[in-house]
């Protein structure tokens, strides 16, 4: 078998999901893919964990004739090794998670510099003591009605972090701030908090994200 040191985990993303495929689980860990795609099969999971974790596909043998394979999220791939047993083979369930970890960090900060406005320069406001006329604004609770915002159970406004990272939550305290530049209103220090409040949950959700993969580690190390 090659050297372990030499060789290197194989994950992508695609469609904006890390993921794998069993044929590369079948090199890494030294099994014929047969072996593999026969273990995939066997495995006593649902139906829905399955389809979402576990997709067929093809790749092209060495004759140039298509042979079946299956692309396996990073869920998929903790549940499939989790019954290979051995000393390289935890060592090859780390360098996965690692892998895994690396590529979705990757993909969280290019998403989180995506989603981050850049401030603008607010308006020269007029010289005082003359003051700006006061503003009518109008942002209504039913912004929040945003999907995964509001408990089904209670009804009740969330601040969910899941929701609070997502690039399709629309903030009301952001528009708020964005309709008073827009009036002339010197807003610097609030909007840079703000700015620096995201920033901080994204950070916050990657930690977590740390935490359950080491939490991961911790139940494929115990099960050995």
């Amino acid at each position: 078998m090659t050297n372990i040191t030499t060789r290197k985990p194989s994950v992508k993303l695609v469609h904006g999901q890390a993921v794998t495929t069993s044929l590369k689980v079948a090199e890494a860990f030294g099994k014929r893919h047969t072996d593999v795609l026969r273990s995939i099969a066997k495995l006593e999971c649902s139906g829905e964990f399955r389809q979402r974790n576990f997709a067929s596909a093809e790749y092209t043998d060495a004759q140039g004739k298509p042979r079946p394979m299956f692309t396996i999220t990073r869920d998929g791939f903790a549940f499939l090794a989790s019954g290979f047993t051995g000393k390289e083979a935890a060592q090859w369930k780390e360098k996965y998670i690692a892998a895994f970890n690396e590529l979705e960090r990757r993909a969280l900060d290019k998403a989180a510099a995506r989603r981050l406005p850049k401030p603008a320069a607010p308006k020269a406001l007029p010289p005082p003591p003359k003051a700006l006329p006061a503003g009518s604004y109008h942002y209504p609770r039913n912004m929040l009605n945003q999907p995964y915002f509001v408990s089904p159970k209670t009804g009740q406004t969330t601040l969910d972090l899941a929701v609070l990272t997502s690039s399709t939550y629309v903030s009301p305290l952001m528009a708020l701030l964005n309709q008073m530049r827009s009036e002339g209103h010197e807003v610097t220090a609030p909007f840079d908090e703000a700015l620096a409040m995201r920033k901080a949950l994204i950070k916050a959700a990657r930690a977590l994200n740390d935490i359950q993969t080491q939490a991961l580690k911790a139940r494929f190390e115990s099960a050995e």
